[in-house]
């Protein structure tokens, strides 16, 4: 009678309608109530049914309860609050188990046996469909596929990053927190998004002509939109939190440089679908991984990230968050999900609840301007919090000293990069000073490599997002 998504501790969204959905009968009547509010619906032919109960303020121990002409079901400990969708790739689709049995003294048992009856965890079953489905697949894996309330055995097997979200999200905002987890290992960013709108594109055509017969399924385009998005539109949502972009990174020069008009294309289109224009989407910008070396001079983690900023410029509502100093050389999925929930929580806080006091995403270059003389640049930041700093940072081996900035490179008009000295000046600036051979400089960059050594960070401990800025 009711659609996969409801069950018992389910949560509905906050000050929006409340939206009820299953099939029965045709031409069968439905009832709907929920604690004093109740309406009725008929089937239609194909004996869907969709009932709108009021909006309501947050809440908890509430009981649905929807009756057909022969049976009726009732779900227990119902809330009300702010939902959120966890998606993206493998950093988002690992679970806590895995990184508690690989790396114990980094995810510790303490880290994720709290109880919090207002933390609510779902999952969306694996589902490639080459349609848009209307209802999503029965989770049948260790967490089932029922809404469950936190707890140890939960948590457990959750997404790591997406519980440690909640976890550190849920006490702020002091409302029910309801984590729907739909996300996909090694999965391509088209395959998130509606092939129509690819199709429709002269600009995104490219990403549905690298597909052929032999092209594996996390990388066809829509299919895991079609099965594992596409059926929660229906479901009103606070917003998304979001990790992918590695399998990206990793493939064609097109589908890296034009990643930005891609992402920025899928969210817009998740907004309409839902309904919701201003839907808030943070996200975070690739870790560090492979080897902290010289490499091209467009290396493809540095490609995507760049394209992942850009995003910022292309939709609003949106907020990026570096995970540059929590990666590995070695391991594509590194174990560091505990300070990047943090991080997460704190951009959702500044950037949806309007927590000035809480930072997630770090300072942001605004411009880089020549001096006068044409010995110096100035490069002045934003989002810097209270103000810049150079940091000490151990990443796995490497130690940058917090006496010296590192990871700042000048070229000139022959395009070849050479380190620059860097200092900060006053708040929200750095003065950068070069090699005499540099007589014209063209471009600044910070942190261009795949695993990037560099130390800017805001006072409040968040590194700054690498770039590639013209010169002024």
């Amino acid at each position: 009678m009711l659609n996969n998504l409801y069950t018992d501790n389910m949560v509905f969204q906050r000050d929006m309608p409340i939206v009820v959905r299953g099939v029965a009968d045709a031409n069968e009547m439905i009832t709907v109530s929920m604690d004093g509010d109740s309406t009725s619906v008929a089937t239609g032919s194909d004996g869907e049914w969709r009932a709108l109960l009021n909006k309501r303020s947050a809440a908890t121990g509430l009981t649905l309860k929807v009756s057909g002409s022969t049976h009726t079901v009732e779900l227990k400990n119902v809330a009300v609050g702010d939902v959120w969708l966890c998606g993206g790739q493998s950093n988002m689709d690992t679970r806590v188990v895995y990184y508690h049995t690989q790396f114990p003294d980094i995810v510790t048992t303490a880290s994720f046996d709290a109880v919090n009856p207002d933390l609510r965890l779902f999952v969306v079953k694996h589902c490639n469909a080459e349609q848009p489905q209307d209802e999503i697949k029965k989770n049948d894996d260790k967490f089932g596929g029922d809404w469950r309330t936190s707890d140890k055995d939960a948590n457990y097997e959750f997404s790591a990053l997406g519980y440690y979200f909640g976890k550190n999200l849920q006490p702020e905002v002091g409302v029910p927190i309801g984590l729907i987890y739909s996300a996909v290992g090694g999965s391509m960013l088209r395959a998130w998004t509606p092939r129509e709108i690819m199709s429709d594109s002269s600009l995104l055509r490219p990403f549905l002509d690298m597909v052929n017969d032999k092209t594996p399924n996390p990388h066809q385009p829509s299919l895991f939109y079609n099965g594992m998005i596409a059926p929660l539109h229906k479901f009103p949502i606070k917003g998304v939190v979001w990790y992918q972009g590695e399998t990206d990174a990793g493939f064609t020069d097109y589908g890296k440089t034009h990643y930005s008009d891609l992402f920025a294309t899928m969210i817009s289109t998740w907004r309409a679908r839902w309904h919701q224009p201003d839907m808030p989407f943070v996200y975070v910008v690739l870790a560090g991984f492979m080897d902290a070396k010289e490499g091209p001079d467009n290396p493809p983690y540095s490609t995507l990230r760049d394209e992942q900023i850009k995003t910022l410029t292309k939709v609003k509502n949106v907020a990026a968050i570096s995970a540059m100093d929590l990666g590995q050389e070695k391991n594509i999925h590194p174990p560091f999900k505990i300070p990047l929930g943090e991080r997460m929580s704190s951009a959702v806080l500044n950037l949806v609840y309007g927590r000035k006091d809480a930072h997630g995403s770090g300072p942001i270059v605004k411009s880089a301007k020549l001096s006068k003389d044409k010995q110096s640049i100035l490069l002045t930041f934003d989002n810097v919090g209270s103000s810049l700093q150079s940091t000490t940072v151990t990443l796995d081996k490497h130690i940058m000293s917090g006496d010296d900035l590192s990871g700042f490179e000048v070229c000139g008009s022959d395009g070849m990069f050479v380190t620059a000295k860097a200092k900060i000046k006053g708040k929200d600036k750095v003065e950068l000073s070069f090699h005499r051979y540099v007589t014209d400089p063209k471009i600044v960059r910070y942190g261009w490599a795949n695993f990037p050594l560099c130390n800017l960070y805001s006072a409040e401990g968040l590194p700054a997002l690498p770039f590639r800025q013209g010169v002024e």
